[in-house]
C-alpha cells in the first residue's frame, strides 16, 4: 500500500509539473514586472495606462509599443523544495530515512486543494501608444484557473477515513477579453490627474460551480457520495470600466507620490444577441455534440450519486444501481408557474438559499430562451487600488514602494493587501538595472529582477519574478516579460 501511494504521489507531481509548464501568466510590461508592481509613480507613456493614468501628464512626446510578450504560471502548492521533500517520501513508517509526517501536509495543501492559475497578455503592436497627455491602448488578455479538489488530495495522501466527508468541488474559471482604453491626463496646481475610459470586449467565459454540497464519504460498510455541478459558458460580452489616478509633482528632495483605482465599476454582460456570438455560433454548434452546445444564458447541469458501493454489491448488483448519473441543459428561473412545473418534478433543481430554480431547456427555443433570461450572465472585472511613493537620487537611483489591494479574488484579482518595494538604477548610459520584492496579494512573497537597454529611440526591457517565494527553490511559479518600445 505504501509503495502504491508513493507511485501515485510521483504521478501527481509529474502531472502538476506538466500543466505548470504548459501555460502562462499576466503582467503589464517588463519594467513593471522587474519592479514587482511598484509602478504607481514611475510608469510613463502608454505604459502608465492600467496602473496610474495621471502619470501621462509627465510623459514627454511620443511613446509606442513595438512588441510585448508576457508569460508565467503559478500554483498554490508545489515548489522545488516541496517536490524534493515529497518525492520518494515514506508517509507511513516514522523510522524510515525518507519519513515525511502526514501532519506536515497541512502546511503544503490548503482547503482549496491544488489550484493552478494562468494569465496571458499581448498588448497589440503599434496600437498601444501615447502622445503628450493622450493615450490609446488595446490588449487581449486570458485568465484561467483550474485544479484538483481538496477531497481528492486528502484521499490520495490520507486514504479513506471512516465517516469523513471529502470535498469534491471542482475549481475552473476561464475568461478571454480584449481591453481597449482612451486616456487623458492634466495638471492642476501641484498635482496631476488622469482618467481612462475602457471598453472590454468579452470573447469567452466559462466556470464550473457546485449547486449544492458535493462530497465523497467512506463509512463502515460502503462508499457514498453525491455532487451537483453547473457549467456556465458564454461567448460575446460587453463591459466598461474606468481608471482614475492622481500624481504629485516631484518635490525638491526627489520624492513623488500617487494613487489610483483601476477598473472602477468594471463588469461584463454576456448576451445572446452579441455580434461575436452571432458570427461564430454556427461554427461552434457544428464542432461540439448537441448535448453540450450551450446557448447564451443556458447552463449544463450534472448530478451524480454514489449509494452503497462496496465489494459485495459490486459482485451482485449492476453498476447503475449504485452509481447514478444525469446531465442535461438548464436555464435559471425565479418562478415555476409559467412552465407548469413544480418543485417535485424530477428534473427541476431547487437552488439553495432562495436562489431560484433550474429547469430543463432543451425544448425551449432560442427566441423564448432569450426573452426568459431576465438576468444575463454577468462577471465582475477585477479592480485594484494602488498607493505609491518614490524617491529619486542624483546618483541615478530610484527607490519606490507601493501598497495595493483588490476588492475580490475573482479572475486573477486579490482582496488582501500587497506591499512592494523596488529599486531602479539608471546610472549607466546603456543599461538600467531593476529589482523588487513584494509581500501579500495573490502570490504572497515575491522576488523580481530585470534590466533595460536603450538603443537610440528603442528600449528593450526584460523582467522575471518569482511567485510565492523568494528563491528558485521556494517559488511556486514565475512570470517572464519582454517589452520593446519607443519612448
Amino acid at each position: 500500500m505504501a509503495a502504491l501511494k508513493k507511485m501515485m504521489n510521483s504521478k501527481l507531481i509529474a502531472i502538476i509539473l506538466f500543466f505548470t509548464m504548459a501555460f502562462a501568466q499576466l503582467s503589464q510590461d517588463a519594467r513593471m514586472l522587474a519592479l514587482n508592481g511598484a509602478y504607481t509613480t514611475v510608469a510613463r507613456g502608454y505604459q502608465c495606462v492600467g496602473v496610474n493614468p495621471a502619470n501621462l501628464a509627465y510623459s514627454n512626446g511620443f511613446s509606442m509599443n513595438l512588441l510585448t510578450f508576457n508569460m508565467g504560471v503559478g500554483n498554490n502548492t508545489f515548489s522545488l523544495d516541496v517536490i524534493n521533500n515529497l518525492d520518494g517520501a515514506d508517509l507511513e513508517n516514522p523510522n524510515a530515512d525518507t519519513y515525511f509526517p502526514k501532519e506536515d501536509l497541512s502546511y503544503v495543501f490548503d482547503d482549496d486543494g491544488i489550484i493552478i492559475t494562468t494569465d496571458f497578455a499581448l498588448p497589440l503592436p503599434i496600437l498601444n501608444f501615447s502622445f503628450l497627455n493622450y493615450a490609446f491602448t488595446t490588449s487581449p488578455k486570458i485568465y484561467t484557473k483550474f485544479g484538483i479538489p481538496s477531497g481528492f488530495v486528502d484521499l490520495l495522501f490520507y486514504g479513506n477515513e471512516i465517516g469523513r466527508d471529502l470535498s469534491i468541488d471542482l475549481p475552473l474559471d476561464i475568461m478571454a477579453v480584449q481591453e481597449t482604453g482612451l486616456t487623458y491626463a492634466f495638471s492642476q496646481n501641484e498635482l496631476t490627474f488622469g482618467i481612462t475610459a475602457k471598453y472590454v470586449l468579452g470573447y469567452f467565459y466559462s466556470t464550473f460551480e457546485s449547486v449544492d454540497s458535493s462530497y465523497f464519504r467512506t463509512d463502515s460498510t460502503a462508499f457514498t457520495g453525491q455532487g451537483s455541478f453547473l457549467m456556465k459558458q458564454a461567448i460575446g460580452g460587453n463591459g466598461f470600466g474606468i481608471d482614475v489616478g492622481m500624481l504629485s509633482k516631484e518635490l525638491d528632495n526627489g520624492i513623488q507620490f500617487g494613487a489610483s483605482v483601476t477598473n472602477l465599476f468594471g463588469s461584463l454582460k454576456w448576451t445572446q444577441d452579441h455580434f461575436l456570438r452571432a458570427a461564430i455560433d454556427e461554427t461552434i454548434q457544428a464542432s461540439v455534440p448537441e448535448e453540450y452546445f450551450l446557448r447564451q444564458n443556458e447552463f449544463y447541469y450534472y448530478h451524480f450519486k454514489i449509494d452503497s458501493l462496496n465489494a459485495v454489491n459490486l459482485s451482485s448488483k449492476p453498476m447503475d444501481e449504485m452509481i447514478f448519473r444525469n446531465g442535461y441543459k438548464v436555464i435559471k428561473v425565479a418562478d415555476l408557474t409559467p412552465f407548469n412545473l413544480t418543485e417535485t418534478d424530477t428534473l427541476v433543481v431547487t437552488i439553495p438559499d432562495n436562489g431560484g430554480y433550474l429547469i430543463p431547456s432543451s425544448e425551449i427555443t432560442s427566441t423564448t430562451l432569450d426573452s426568459l433570461s431576465s438576468e444575463p450572465l454577468r462577471t465582475n472585472y477585477p479592480s485594484i487600488f494602488r498607493l505609491g511613493i518614490s524617491k529619486r537620487y542624483e546618483e541615478g537611483v530610484i527607490i519606490m514602494a507601493d501598497l495595493s489591494t483588490g476588492f475580490s479574488d475573482d479572475l486573477g484579482g486579490y482582496d488582501n493587501w500587497r506591499m512592494a518595494f523596488a529599486t531602479e538604477i539608471t546610472h549607466y548610459p546603456i543599461i538600467t538595472l531593476r529589482t523588487g520584492v513584494a509581500f501579500g496579494g495573490a502570490y504572497g512573497r515575491s522576488m523580481s529582477l530585470g534590466a533595460g537597454f536603450k538603443i537610440g529611440p528603442v528600449y528593450l526591457d526584460l523582467g522575471l519574478a518569482y511567485r510565492n517565494g523568494l528563491s528558485a527553490n521556494s517559488m511556486k511559479g514565475f512570470d517572464f516579460s519582454i517589452t520593446t518600445s519607443i519612448r
